[in-house]
C-alpha cells in the first residue's frame, strides 16, 4: 500500500514442440529365427526416454534404447516403440517389425529312393524328404563330414571306391533349425563274379536228348542259362536240366550276377 516494490526470481524455459525424429530399429532379431529371445536397439534424433511395444503390450518409459524379450513362443511376434523428448513430446515409429519365431525343427525325415545294401552304382543318387525343410546336407560317411546346404532333396555322390558306405543326411529349416535323418547302409561293388566255370555237362558226341549242366562262378548269386542263343530268366540254382533235345548241334553258355548286380559272360560257349 506504501508503494514498496520487490522483483522476484526468473525461471528460463523452452519452448519445444517439435518430436523426436529418425527413429529407427537398428538391430532386431532375423525373420524367421528359431531363437525364442529377442534384443532391439533403437535410435531416434532428440530423443531421451523411450517405450516398447511387443504383441499388445507396452512398457514404461525408460532411458534405455535397448529391449531384450525371452522365452519368446513359437509363432509371429509385433515390435514396436515410440521415443520422447525432454519437452514431452513423443513420437511413434512409423511402421512395426514384425517376425516369427521357429524352435521346432523339420520332421518326418526319411530316405525316398537310393541304394541300400550292395549296388555296382559308384556314383548312387538319393532323395529324401522333410516336412518344413527349405536346405538339405548330405553325407557318405555317417555324419562325419557334410557337404554345403542345398535346395534340393535329391543327391547324386561323386565317384566312390569299392567298400561300405553309410549314407545320412539333415534337413535345415527356414528360422535355421535343423533336425538329422535316418541312415542308410549300402556297399558299391563293381567287381563281376570271376572264374567262370562250367563243372558238369554231357559228353560230346552223345545219344541223349536230355542234358545236365552244373556251373560255379565266385561271389556268384545268380545264373541265367542260354542254349541255342535263347535266354532263360535269372535264378539262384547253378544247375540246368534240358530235355526232348533235337539231333543236331547244341551250344550252351550262361551268366553269373552277384548282389550287386554285376554281371559276367562265361568267355565262351560249350
Amino acid at each position: 500500500a506504501a508503494g514498496n516494490i520487490s522483483t522476484g526470481p526468473t525461471r528460463n524455459f523452452t519452448i519445444d514442440t517439435q518430436p523426436p525424429t529418425g527413429l529407427a530399429i537398428e538391430a532386431y532379431p532375423p525373420n524367421p529365427t528359431n531363437g525364442n529371445t529377442a534384443t532391439f536397439a533403437v535410435t531416434a534424433a532428440n530423443a531421451t526416454q523411450y517405450r516398447f511395444y511387443l504383441d499388445d503390450t507396452w512398457s514404461s518409459w525408460g532411458t534405455s534404447n535397448n529391449k531384450y524379450y525371452e522365452k519368446l513362443s513359437d509363432g509371429q511376434h509385433i515390435f514396436d516403440f515410440e521415443a520422447k523428448d525432454d519437452a514431452g513430446n513423443v513420437s511413434a515409429y512409423s511402421t512395426d517389425h514384425r517376425w516369427t519365431v521357429d524352435t521346432q525343427p523339420p520332421a518326418s525325415l526319411a530316405i525316398t529312393s537310393g541304394p541300400s545294401g550292395p549296388t555296382n552304382d559308384n556314383t548312387p543318387t538319393f532323395t529324401v524328404s522333410a516336412t518344413g525343410a527349405t536346405q538339405y546336407r548330405y553325407s557318405t560317411n555317417n555324419g562325419v563330414t557334410y557337404g554345403s546346404w542345398t535346395t534340393s532333396a535329391s543327391y547324386t555322390s561323386g565317384t566312390l571306391s569299392d567298400g561300405p558306405y553309410k549314407f545320412i543326411f539333415q534337413a535345415q529349416d527356414a528360422a535355421g533349425t535343423i533336425s538329422t535323418g535316418p541312415a542308410r547302409d549300402f556297399t558299391v561293388d563293381t567287381q563281376p563274379p570271376a572264374s567262370l566255370t562250367i563243372e558238369a555237362y554231357p559228353p560230346n558226341p552223345t545219344n541223349s536228348i536230355s542234358a545236365t549242366f552244373a556251373v560255379t562262378a565266385t561271389n556268384a548269386t545268380q545264373y541265367r542259362f542260354s542254349l541255342d542263343g535263347s535266354w532263360g530268366s535269372w535264378g539262384t540254382s547253378n544247375n540246368k536240366y534240358y530235355e526232348k533235345l533235337s539231333n543236331g548241334q547244341h551250344t550252351f553258355t550262361f551268366e553269373a550276377k552277384d548282389d550287386a548286380g554285376n554281371i559276367t559272360t562265361y568267355s565262351t560257349n560249350y
